[in-house]
């Protein structure tokens, strides 16, 4: 009886099995066919769409050559990125194989250098700091050996000539009494030049300092010669020789003719020229000046040598009535420099113009200061220029 109750049960579970396993292929096979069905209705519907859609010739051509262009760059990055792939392979740094601390012995090696290039650092800062105070310490004492080498030359140059006493005025009725008189003066010029530029102060500088550029000015109250005057002192070195030093200033000289503030108001009514010489005699005759009317007449002389030139001028001024109102003489000396005698040159200059050529009395009483002073600087500043075109002029002839 038992067996006949097991029996039947399992053929009952036998028999729901089957149900149910027919019940899952019946629902698998229906979603199976939706599944299909939808995808074949979605790829019926893109057919339909792509074939619906036509592209152009040019349209494909630039589409391919968009991806080609886009394959290429990936093909370019790819080898770049290979290319450093390898060079950091190349440049990775090898374990020290001597070493059995390995990396610690790099860094300790790279702590080593360290110190070593921050002590080089320190040592280096040291040695500037003391090139700069060395460097200070120079410039101090070359500008205090300017200082006192331009006041030893003022000094020697500002010295009055041996003859002190000036020769008596009278009146001058014609160019060629001018002439005379200032050609008595030339004596006395030439020996006050040869005082001043063959004096053993002069002689004795360091030539590297004595051809150092200079200029000054000065406001002298008493003149043997002149009376109040400004005195102009100068030194310019040039970069040409001697000979050619001493034709460009004499040719300058002889252009200039005229000097003070009657430089651009004359007519020239006599001129004599020689090799060594000259004599310009000139007037205002026919246009009215700030001081009236004059007549004027300016001597130059040149006195040469192997190594030295002497140039000596003077220039006098009178009135319509032959009484002299301005006299003013000057002397130049162009010498070969002890540093380089073949190829540089060097113009000493002292000049003294009559203060009158600038309007301030001549009575030494009644010179105005502050105007004396104004003058002063005005001339100083002239000079400057006059140094300035020397030394362009001279760097012309040097580069003919």
């Amino acid at each position: 009886m038992s067996s006949e109750l097991q029996f039947t049960e399992l053929e009952e579970t036998r028999d729901l099995l089957q149900d149910l396993l027919a019940f899952l292929d019946d629902n698998l096979l229906s979603e199976e066919a939706a599944a299909s069905s939808i995808a074949l209705n979605i790829s019926q519907g893109h057919d339909k769409k792509s074939r619906s859609r036509i592209y152009s010739a040019a349209y494909d051509r630039c589409r391919r050559e968009k991806k080609k262009a886009e394959r290429q760059a990936l093909v370019s990055k790819v080898a770049l990125y290979e290319k450093q792939l390898e060079r950091l392979r190349a440049q990775r740094s090898k374990p020290c194989t001597n070493s059995k601390w390995g990396w610690v012995h790099a860094a300790t090696d790279e702590e080593g250098r360290r110190r070593k290039a921050e002590e080089i650092n320190r040592n280096l800062k040291g040695i500037l700091a003391l090139q700069l105070n060395t460097t200070k310490i120079l410039h101090t004492y070359i500008n205090h050996e300017a200082l006192l080498l331009t006041q030893r030359v003022q000094s020697v140059m500002a010295q009055y000539s041996p003859y002190k006493t000036p020769k008596t005025t009278g009146i001058f009725r014609s160019f060629t009494v001018i002439g005379e008189y200032l050609k008595g003066m030339f004596p006395r010029l030439r020996t006050s030049a040869e005082f001043v530029f063959s004096s053993t102060s002069l002689a004795m500088e360091d030539p590297n300092l004595i051809g150092a550029l200079m200029s000054s000015a000065n406001v002298k109250c008493e003149d043997p010669m002149v009376g109040p005057c400004i005195e102009l002192l100068s030194t310019t070195p040039l970069p040409c020789n001697f000979k050619s030093a001493v034709s460009m200033l004499w040719t300058m000289l002889l252009e200039k003719k005229v000097v003070g503030s009657h430089a651009g108001s004359y007519t020239m009514k006599t001129k004599l020229l020689s090799e060594c010489s000259a004599e310009f005699g000139y007037s205002s005759s026919d246009i009215p000046d700030s001081f009236g009317y004059f007549d004027g007449v300016t001597l130059f002389e040149k006195h040469q040598d192997d190594n030295r030139a002497i140039l000596v001028w003077a220039s006098m001024l009178v009135d319509l009535q032959g009484k002299p109102f301005s006299l003013s003489h000057g002397y130049l000396c162009v010498a070969r420099p002890l540093s380089n005698p073949q190829q540089e040159s060097v113009v000493r200059s002292s000049s003294r113009l009559s203060s009158t050529l600038f309007g301030l009395s001549a009575d030494r009483a009644q010179v105005n200061t502050p105007v004396a002073r104004k003058h002063k600087i005005a001339s100083k500043t002239r000079l400057e220029r006059a140094q300035q075109r020397l030394m362009e002029n001279a760097g012309r002839q040097n580069e003919d």
